[in-house]
């Protein structure tokens, strides 16, 4: 009997162990979500300080820009790669490189460029067209193309 009721006082408490007080998947979802758009603000304003002429790398910070980036920011938490995505966008004139327009998508917490649109004087710079950033940005952020 003693051995039957063991069994049931672990049952039952694994059971109030399963339904306690726990935040559901939605719930830590939110958390998640809110946690990205915080963090990513932040990230993008510390990215477009050092980038003011947004170019990522090759050394053009230091050219007269006209310009800058666009307040067309996105964040989103892509759950599948556990990490927070920012979207961002720049246009701007470089002197004698011409006008630039440039879309990134950064994971903000691997602090790390996923893909990258540029063209310069209406002209794809790069291998990535803007159609293949388009397709890419709405898979990681969940959205249909």
């Amino acid at each position: 009997m003693s051995k039957y009721l063991a069994v049931l006082v672990s049952v039952l408490i694994c059971a109030a162990c399963k339904t306690g007080p726990s935040q559901s998947d939605a719930q830590v979802e939110i958390a998640f979500k809110s946690k990205c758009r915080d963090d990513g603000k932040k990230y993008a304003s510390e990215w477009k300080a050092a980038h003011p002429s947004g170019v990522a790398s090759g050394g053009y910070s230091e050219l007269t820009t006209l310009g800058g980036w666009l307040a067309v920011d996105e964040f989103a938490y892509n759950k599948r790669l556990n990490t927070c995505l920012w979207s961002g966008e720049y246009n701007g004139a470089h002197g004698a490189l011409g006008t630039w327009h440039v879309k990134l998508i950064v994971d903000v917490y691997a602090n790390k460029p996923l893909i990258q649109f540029a063209e310069s004087d209406g002209k794809q710079v790069g291998i990535v067209s803007g159609a293949a950033f388009e397709k890419k940005k709405a898979e990681l952020f969940g959205k249909t193309a």
